[in-house]
């Protein structure tokens, strides 16, 4: 059987989370620069993070902002 199990084992972490722009801002790779530049930035400081690094993603919406999940 198939289970999930709810757990929060991120403690001390360092979280990645979304990144929202205004759609102004979504043009020539905008988005897709930004999100590098953090990981460089987090690469070039190490000492300023924990060793551990998650990322949250954002899921799929379909044009309704409906998510099959």
């Amino acid at each position: 059987m198939t289970v999930l199990n709810v757990s929060h084992e991120l403690t001390g972490c360092a979280e990645f989370c979304s990144l929202f722009l205004e759609p102004a801002a979504r043009v020539s790779s905008n988005g897709a620069l930004l999100s590098k530049a953090r990981f460089l930035f987090l690469a070039q400081f190490p000492a300023r993070f924990p060793a551990r690094v998650c990322a949250e993603l954002r899921g799929y919406f379909d044009a309704h902002g409906v998510s099959p999940f």
